[in-house]
């Protein structure tokens, strides 16, 4: 009896475990339909205003955004472009005033050049001498907010000339081919908080150079507060004014604003060549850039760089090479922690700057900055 009863039990069991076996299938089954390609809402996207899209789809489309007053929820929905489309979500004036625009809750994948950009869609070429025009036909007020951008070939979000206020917070830029975040010429007062930046600038074209996690080109009076920046390819925080490179081709304009009075606090640096940066091509040789700008040497190599009165107070640099190199003038660098000395992880190098015009890195300001323990 006792024989039979244990047999029996077993086939239970057996019996059991395949029906299990089964719904635990079915599930997968389930959970791996639910995502669902889908069209865009085409009119509602023209019109603007409050765009909800379904939840569980995946667009394989690009977004464009032309109207101010214009909420875009992705509704955790994935934009993919499946490397042949070249932008994900498109924020663009048109040459016009536009503002008030949030986008939120995205994952934005797998672009040729940019996940999210935000640009007047003016040719350099065709701005204004006049800034102010140029700011005026320039989107502001931007809010992109939890939205995961991840392996796109190019730039993750891209901040074009003149563009204002934007906010870039609480996301996830990711393993970009280029930059992960790119403030371009003539942009200024945006901010960049609470995101985790990693992975980006490691490239899958050959001939492309490794980049940054974030790039302040020519860009000023932004604030860079709470972020992650880890293990990007060249380092965390490039600061620098732009040569006017390529100027020839009429794809670039000479920069007239430098890359000033920006303020990098509060962050966590980690696993990079070099965590911050100011004026990271000072002594770049720029010889084959073809820059518009007039050259400190005959040989047309070097370029003088600017990136003044920027504050770097009260980050975290946890296992960088070099943690801050500085090679302009009078910028702060107050109540840092590194985990190694500190002589060692500020570095103040002789600039070509110096070499060639007998300009001395000066007026910086380094001080209660301290040795840490890393515990990340």
């Amino acid at each position: 009896m006792q024989l039979y009863i244990m047999q029996t039990y077993s086939r239970e069991l057996l019996r059991v475990g395949a029906i299990l076996l089964l719904m635990f299938t079915s599930f997968q089954s389930i959970a791996s339909s639910k995502s669902q390609y889908c069209n865009l809402p085409k009119d509602e996207l023209i019109n603007g205003g409050y765009i909800l899209l379904e939840k569980s789809c995946v667009f394989n489309e690009s977004i464009l955004i032309t109207k101010s007053n214009t909420i875009l929820d992705c509704n955790n929905s994935i934009i993919d472009g499946q490397g042949r489309l070249n932008n994900g979500v498109m924020i663009i004036s048109q040459g016009k005033s536009i503002r008030n625009i949030l986008v939120k809750n995205c994952t934005i994948k797998n672009f040729k050049h940019s996940g999210i950009g935000v640009s007047s869609g003016i040719s350099p070429e065709k701005l204004s001498p006049d800034h102010k025009r140029n700011y005026d036909n320039s989107p502001t007020d931007i809010i992109i907010d939890n939205v995961t951008v991840e392996t796109n070939a190019g730039v993750g979000v891209y901040i074009d000339d003149y563009v204002t206020k934007t906010i870039i917070k609480n996301s996830v830029i990711k393993s970009s081919g280029s930059t992960g975040i790119y403030l371009d010429q003539s942009s200024k007062f945006n901010q960049v908080i609470n995101n985790v930046i990693e992975n980006n600038g490691f490239p899958t074209e050959e001939g492309r150079g490794e980049r940054e996690g974030l790039a302040i080109d020519s860009s000023a009076n932004n604030i860079i507060e709470g972020n992650k920046f880890i293990n990007n390819a060249a380092g965390g925080v490039f600061l620098y004014k732009n040569c006017g490179e390529a100027f020839k081709t009429g794809k670039s304009v000479i920069r007239w604003q430098h890359s000033d009075f920006n303020i990098i606090k509060n962050n966590f640096f980690s696993g990079q060549p070099i965590g911050v940066w100011i004026a990271s091509r000072q002594s770049r040789d720029l010889s084959k850039w073809g820059c518009g700008d007039d050259s400190m040497d005959k040989e047309k190599h070097f370029y003088q760089d600017f990136s003044k009165y920027n504050k770097v107070v009260g980050n975290e640099f946890c296992r960088n090479k070099i943690a801050i190199k500085i090679e302009d003038d009078n910028n702060i660098i107050k109540n840092n922690s590194f985990d190694e000395d500190v002589s060692k992880q500020i570095n103040i190098p002789m600039t070509m700057r110096e070499k060639l015009l007998g300009e001395k890195t000066i007026g910086n300001d380094i001080t209660e900055n301290e040795n840490k323990k890393c515990d990340h």
